[in-house]
């Protein structure tokens, strides 16, 4: 029997524009920072790796459950300048989905509402 290490997802954050993370859609979830519920997205890369990442108010607009087992493209392309809270400034992202790809099982979603928005 062989086995193979299991390493739990990277954390990606998205600082500097530029930043992109290609894989499969395979959950959109809950996760709770500094005690506020947000989502969170995982995505499978082809390498084998996953790579989770924090939903913002842009990211929010363009990603969906429909998306959850077809290959997306995340790129952070910059900062909105007029948009500020809290000192930060907003993110604007550019999201690309191949809906021509074969679409993969045994995704993991939740249901989001409006309620569910952390603003």
């Amino acid at each position: 029997m062989a086995f193979t290490q299991v390493k739990a997802p990277e954390q990606l954050r998205f600082e500097k524009p530029g930043e992109c993370v290609e894989g499969v859609l395979l959950a959109i979830n809950f996760h709770t920072v500094k005690g506020k519920k947000t989502i969170q997205y995982t995505a499978a890369r082809k390498d084998g790796s996953k790579v989770t990442f924090l939903a913002t108010w842009d990211l929010l607009q363009k990603i969906d459950r429909k998306m959850l087992g077809y290959p997306i493209s995340v790129r952070f392309e910059k900062h909105h300048d007029s948009i500020e809270r809290n000192g930060n400034r907003a993110k604007v992202f550019a999201v690309m989905v191949d809906w021509d790809a074969k679409p993969t099982a045994h995704v993991d979603s939740l249901e989001i509402t409006d309620e569910d928005v952390p603003f």
